[in-house]
């Protein structure tokens, strides 16, 4: 597990300066703090910061071929390196460590950069070929690994954190009023947006080839459709606790102490309970809790634990551990919305005291249709038989006909959306609505009367035929999972020197799991319905049978009471109320009146956020804003 960072300037328009690659990979330290490599050759300047996994001693990047006109760094692991160092082996080529990084270059050398095809984990790495002049970036298919760049006349900057990049003197730190509105709706960036207007995301399952002045971008894979043959299929429920148990022996590969987060939900059981008839020594798991029984989870986690006689670690949270803000809005780059992102800091720090590696259950419920919404969407299309504009014009007049001092307007106005619409409407932040109380004339003006969903709906789009509850879960799959809940994952177990592997999101698991039609896995109303039943010999019933309930947060109570002083103090700050964004008379509206403030809490949580990203990232640095 590293990090990387770079420039590749055929032109020589931005310019390769020691001094600068030696701070775009010191920035980056926490990602590998054990070791550092170096390749400049005039043309290209790779850096990379190593957290030793596999082939502690000789395993340095970047890595050649044997004539070195091949150079590459590398985050992430190939799982199956060892089948194709055979293989490479067999076809002549020399290898010089242990490591699976070095499998990159001479799998180039055979197949050309589509050698990516055959890498089977999580990765995103950068590669050089001097013979053709070619300049290649690769991130992995389901977006578990970091890839960011600057592209201009031909040139690039990439790293795998943002920080990496704004490390280069040209790079300008202008806010990208596109990526601002979708922070405020959906509480997170999609790619290929960033915060930073000229900086892009290199999205999932994407190569990006620079040569000859020109930059293209190419998809090498693509999660597949459902289909009947896999419905059909009597050994279905076999085949995916087979395939899980595949995916996460692979994972159990490591030179160092390996872990596992556990939640107490379905799907880190099922990857603790794996993990347990794999290995002979005890599983060491790492677990959150709240001090508001409501929020705690602990118990169930205990239930797994004791089954499979784990070695078992807990942690638990409360408001006073939102110190950590303002680390964690240095740790993404970008202002980053979900506020588990705390707790996921707390629990990676405490197995990195454990251990090196862990691994997660992440990915389970988007592709078994596993979160609330799935059941949510389905009940509410049961009124879709009505024409739309009848129901615009019912349900629309219903809504704004809705007294304020009642809870359920929100439910009403759903009822006059399209179906792609009530979706993206129900898990945003920020109502089209209320984009006019929030926003600024002035950001309003620039941003138009649209609410974002261009990003969204380019991919449910994509999907046209089948089940519309397919479709929602190709859009997550596209969208919250890489933008919210993997990149949550990465940056807060990258800030404690953790390396975290999701077995869950092994492609191949990901292309069964994904042939496998919405009705199965929603069947009666109960998410997860196939994934449980393959599992149910192994999780506890307690666990398998009990309601959803995520990584949720006590924020509502910690925003209104222990941490509103600081929320107040920094939201009506003369420096914040200068600001063009917003509209600063609703802001200290919403402050001064608990109704407004508790019907709004998460927006004055995103408005902290962006403010002490804004002061972090842009006052401190002297440039720009953006607003011009």
């Amino acid at each position: 597990m590293c990090g990387i960072a770079g420039i590749y300037d055929p032109e020589h328009s931005l310019g390769i300066s020691t001094d600068v690659l030696r701070r775009m990979s010191g920035v980056i330290r926490h990602r590998g703090p054990d070791d550092e490599g170096f390749h400049e050759d005039g043309v290209v300047a790779l850096a990379m910061r190593r957290l030793s996994i596999i082939d502690l001693q000789t395993g340095k990047q970047p890595v050649s071929n044997e004539d070195g006109t091949v150079h590459a760094v590398y985050n992430g692991e190939i799982y199956n390196f060892r089948e194709l160092r055979a293989d490479l082996q067999s076809r002549g080529h020399t290898f010089r460590t242990r490591t699976d990084s070095e499998v990159i270059v001479h799998a180039y050398e055979e197949e050309g950069i589509d050698c990516v095809q055959r890498f089977r984990g999580m990765f995103a790495f950068a590669l050089w070929d001097s013979r053709t002049r070619r300049f290649f970036l690769a991130r992995d298919r389901l977006g578990i690994k970091p890839l960011h760049y600057l592209a201009r006349d031909g040139s690039l900057i990439f790293g795998s954190e943002i920080k990496s990049i704004l490390c280069h003197p040209k790079v300008p730190r202008e806010v990208d009023l596109e990526a601002l509105d979708y922070f405020f709706t959906y509480r997170y960036i999609p790619d290929p947006l960033t915060i930073f207007r000229d900086i892009r995301k290199l999205p999932p399952g994407h190569l990006l080839e620079a040569g000859d002045g020109r930059i293209t971008l190419r998809r090498y894979w693509e999660v597949p459709e459902p289909d009947e043959d896999t419905a059909r299929d009597p050994a279905l429920s076999r085949r995916l606790l087979e395939e899980l148990d595949d995916a996460v022996r692979m994972r159990l590969v490591s030179d160092v102490p390996l872990g596992a987060f556990l939640s107490g939900g379905v799907d880190s059981s099922a990857v603790v309970a794996a993990m347990a008839q794999a290995q002979k020594e005890p599983v060491k798991t790492f677990s959150i809790g709240f001090e508001e029984k409501a929020f705690d989870e602990g118990a169930y986690a205990r239930i797994t634990a004791a089954r499979y006689g784990t070695d078992h670690h807990e942690r638990v949270v409360n408001a006073a551990d939102f110190d950590l803000l303002n680390e964690n809005v240095g740790s993404f780059d970008e202002p980053f919305g979900d506020i588990s992102s705390i707790p996921t800091h707390l629990l990676s720090g405490m197995a990195r005291e454990k251990v090196t590696v862990a691994l997660s259950g992440d990915g389970g419920d988007e592709l078994f249709a596993g979160y609330e919404r799935y059941g949510v969407d389905r009940a509410f299309a049961r009124l879709d038989f009505l024409p739309l504009s009848l129901r615009r014009s019912l349900f629309g007049a219903l809504a704004s006909a809705w007294p304020a001092s009642l809870r359920g307007r929100a439910w009403v106005e759903r009822f006059s959306h399209a179906r792609i619409e009530r979706y993206l409407v129900s898990g945003s932040s920020l109502r089209r609505r209320e984009r006019h109380d929030l926003y600024a004339p002035d950001l309003m003006a620039q941003l138009g009367p649209e609410s974002p969903q261009e990003q969204m709906l380019v991919h449910w789009e994509a999907r046209r035929r089948g089940d519309p509850l397919d479709r929602l879960l190709y859009l997550d799959i596209k969208t919250y999972l890489p933008g919210d809940i993997l990149t949550k994952v990465d940056r807060m177990s990258m800030a404690n020197s953790l390396e975290v592997r999701v077995p869950i999101l092994d492609h191949r698991f990901v292309e069964l799991a994904m042939r496998i039609p919405a009705r199965i896995k929603l069947a009666g109303g109960v998410g997860k319905k196939i994934f449980r039943e393959a599992i149910s010999g192994r999780v506890p019933r307690q666990v398998l049978n009990r309601p959803k309930h995520g990584f949720n947060v006590p924020v509502l109570g910690w925003l209104k009471g222990p941490m509103a002083p600081y929320t107040d103090e920094i939201l009506l700050d003369s420096r914040t109320a200068g600001r063009r964004y917003f509209n600063q008379n609703w802001v200290a509206s919403l402050l001064g009146n608990p109704r407004l403030r508790a019907a709004n809490i998460y927006k004055v949580w995103l408005l902290l956020v962006f403010e002490l990203w804004h002061r972090r990232y842009i006052d401190e640095s002297g440039t720009s804003r953006g607003m011009g």
